[in-house]
């Protein structure tokens, strides 16, 4: 009987097993989740101006004259919401600001749509895809942005993406649109991290940015350190690179450093240049700023660097520098003549040439009057008919 009921029990191995892999795979059930903020503020303002008139030495009427100078509601939304199981995870975020103006006869108000992506990953096959308005953050991205970042782990500490959009800070009557591609290391010597990237950007057709660099970064429980670089590989010039970190001291006191070099750094943190309809509003402001930059370096090398990029350029010429340019040469624009006074001068000839119809200029051009009496004689006066013309002052 204990051999027949021993028999008809289940090996304690596969017990074992089973047991096993249901404690060490746990059912991970979908979560939904939900949350934001809406904010309004309000801002107002009066300017009183206060005139004094005088009607005598002795007495004054004065007047008052009180005007708004601010009313608006600033209304903020943030919004983001968040699905996740045990291979998927994904995230929508929406964040908006408005400016509306009670002020009449300003302007109505403005609107600014910060970000509106869907940002999604799948932690089985490494695969991540971020698409919407959206800021750079790294890999060389610059400011907002409408476009897409597509990632996918090679392993555990590194991963690869590629990035393109059309970015909306731009220029006004400006086409812009970019794509790169960086990758990315986590976790590199316990502390460390960073990535290195290439981007090209491109403006109405032309190349406006054609970059290499990358991040470093570096950090634990009281040290911080942040390096980025950005170089030109067309202007064959450094956009940016910066250096930063903290350091706290086992007193709490903190030491920091920061070194930024950039082509006009200070004009990223200015407000009347953060938009393009703030560019517009403060043109004139933001044409003397570039004219001060412009003013760093010649106009044959600011040509050079321009040409490099494939923009379109060239120099406005004094009149006796336009007959040494290389291409005016090259047209044969300018012809050798001699003149009586002058002795060998050079003349802009005709602006088309022809292969059958050759353009020649045979003769400098005539001083005052000087064809006068050649003139005069093939329309039949002799020299005492011109003579008397000359006496009468009718030449």
């Amino acid at each position: 009987m204990r051999q027949r009921l021993a028999s008809l029990a289940p090996p304690p191995s596969q017990e074992s097993s089973a047991a096993t892999t249901a404690a060490t795979t746990p059912v991970v059930s979908p979560k939904w989740g939900v949350n934001g903020s809406l904010s309004q503020y309000y801002y107002g303002g009066k300017t009183q101006v206060n005139t004094t008139f005088l009607n005598t030495p002795t007495t004054a009427n004065q007047q008052s004259l009180t005007s708004t100078s601010q009313s608006s509601l600033v209304s903020t939304l943030d919004l983001s919401g968040r699905y996740r199981d045990e291979n998927n995870d994904a995230r929508l975020i929406l964040r908006d600001t408005s400016d509306k103006s009670f002020i009449g006869g300003a302007t109505p108000g403005t609107n600014r749509l910060d970000s509106a992506y869907i940002d999604y990953r799948n932690t089985s096959y490494g695969f991540s895809a971020k698409v919407g308005r959206q800021s750079g953050v790294t890999g060389g991205l610059i400011g907002r942005f409408d476009g897409a970042i597509l990632g996918y782990d090679l392993s555990p500490k590194w991963r690869v993406n590629v990035t393109g959009g059309i970015p909306t800070d731009t220029l006004v009557n400006s086409r812009q649109n970019f794509e790169g591609v960086n990758v990315e290391a986590q976790n590199l010597w316990d502390h460390w991290s960073g990535d290195a990237f290439f981007m090209n950007q491109m403006a109405d057709g032309v190349t406006d940015r054609r970059a290499i660099g990358g991040d470093l970064r570096y950090f634990d429980s009281v040290r911080t350190v942040y390096a980025m670089m950005d170089y030109d590989v067309i202007f064959r010039t450094l956009n940016a690179a910066t250096l930063q970190g903290t350091w706290q001291l086992p007193d709490q006191t903190s030491l920091s450093v920061l070194v930024d070099v950039r082509k006009a750094p200070e004009l990223l943190t200015d407000e009347r240049f953060s938009s393009a309809k703030a560019r517009v509003k403060h043109r004139d402001v933001l044409n003397e700023e570039i004219d001060k930059r412009l003013g760093g370096a010649t106009s044959a090398e600011w040509v050079e660097k321009l040409n490099k990029a494939g923009v379109p350029a060239g120099p406005i010429y004094k009149m006796n520098e336009m007959f040494d340019d290389p291409q005016v040469k090259h047209l044969k624009m300018a012809h050798p003549v001699e003149h009586p006074k002058l002795g060998t001068i050079e003349l802009i000839g005709q602006a088309i040439n022809m292969s059958r119809t050759q353009f020649e200029m045979k003769t400098a051009t005539p001083e005052q009057g000087e064809h006068t009496d050649a003139v005069l004689k093939e329309a039949g006066y002799d020299d005492k008919a011109i003579a008397s013309f000359r006496q009468l002052g009718v030449i």
